[in-house]
C-alpha cells in the first residue's frame, strides 16, 4: 500500500484522467465564504501525503454535503476517483505557489486508512526567508510560509474603516524584521495564546500569509487569509535553528 503509485508526485498535469487513488493526511480544511452574501461556496483543504508533498484540495458545494464530514484534520485517507485542475490567471491567494490543485467530484470515494498515517507528518512548510519578504513591491498570488522569533506583539484593536478586530506584530531572524497583521479570530487567538505562552522565546510558525504593500507607510507586510494557520513553539527544525542562535545571541 506503500506503493509510490499512491503518492501526490504522481497526481500530474496535463491529465484528463479522474480515476487517481491517494493516501494522504488532512493537515487543513476551511470553508470558502461568499463575502457579499454569506453562502458557503465550497471546502478546500491541504492533502500531504508520506513523501512530504502537498497539494490544495477543493470541493464545491454541490458536492460537499456528502464529502465534507468524512474528511478530518489530522487524519490519514485513501481517497480516489477526482480531478486534477490548472490554476487559471484568475485564481487569487494561492495558499502557497503550486501550478495544479485537486477537484472533488460526486465520483470521489474516500475511506479512512490506518496503515500510513504515523508515516505521515502532521504539517509541511516551505519557509520563505524574512530577508526576501520586503523585496516583494507588489502583491503576489501565492502566499507564502515564514517562521521566526515573535519580537513584539501589540493589543488587540479595532479597525474603525472596517469593523474588524487585528493584531499587529513583528517577527525576526535575529537580522531581518517583518510586520505581520492577523485579523479577526486568528488575530485575536494569537493574542491569547501569547499571553498564556510559558516558553521564551516565542518562535512562532505563519502558514499562508499573504504579502502586502503599503503605499501610505512604504512597507512590505504580511496578513492573513482563511487559510492562515500559526504554530507556536511547534519544534520545526527551523525553529530549533532560530532558538539556538536567540540564546547564543543573549548568552543564554
Amino acid at each position: 500500500m506503500s506503493s509510490i503509485k499512491y503518492h501526490i508526485k504522481n497526481v500530474i498535469l496535463p491529465n484528463r484522467k479522474t480515476n487517481w487513488h491517494i493516501v494522504v493526511k488532512v493537515t487543513r480544511k476551511w470553508r470558502e465564504i461568499d463575502t457579499q452574501n454569506g453562502n458557503v461556496l465550497g471546502v478546500n483543504m491541504i492533502f500531504i501525503d508520506q513523501s512530504h508533498d502537498r497539494i490544495r484540495v477543493w470541493m464545491d458545494s454541490t458536492v460537499m454535503n456528502n464529502l465534507e464530514n468524512k474528511f478530518v484534520e489530522g487524519q490519514t485517507f485513501k481517497v480516489q476517483n477526482f480531478k486534477v485542475q490548472e490554476y487559471t490567471n484568475l485564481e487569487d491567494e494561492k495558499c502557497f505557489e503550486d501550478d495544479r490543485f485537486i477537484r472533488l467530484t460526486h465520483y470521489t470515494r474516500v475511506r479512512e486508512h490506518m496503515g500510513l498515517g504515523c508515516l505521515i507528518p502532521e504539517n509541511i512548510f516551505v519557509f520563505k526567508n524574512l530577508s526576501d519578504v520586503p523585496n516583494h513591491q507588489h502583491r503576489i498570488s501565492s502566499c507564502i510560509d515564514v517562521v521566526g522569533i515573535v519580537h513584539s506583539v501589540d493589543p488587540l484593536k479595532l479597525s474603525s474603516k472596517t469593523n474588524r478586530r487585528y493584531t499587529d506584530l513583528v517577527i525576526t531572524d535575529t537580522r531581518y524584521y517583518v510586520k505581520i497583521r492577523l485579523w479577526d479570530e486568528l488575530g485575536a487567538m494569537f493574542n491569547k495564546a501569547m499571553n498564556n505562552l510559558t516558553e521564551y522565546p516565542a518562535v512562532s510558525v505563519f502558514a499562508s500569509l499573504k504579502i502586502e504593500f503599503s503605499e501610505k507607510y512604504d512597507i512590505t507586510y504580511l496578513s492573513n487569509n482563511v487559510a492562515s494557520r500559526f504554530y507556536l513553539n511547534c519544534n520545526v527544525e527551523r525553529e530549533e535553528t532560530l532558538r539556538k542562535r536567540f540564546n547564543d545571541l543573549h548568552g543564554c
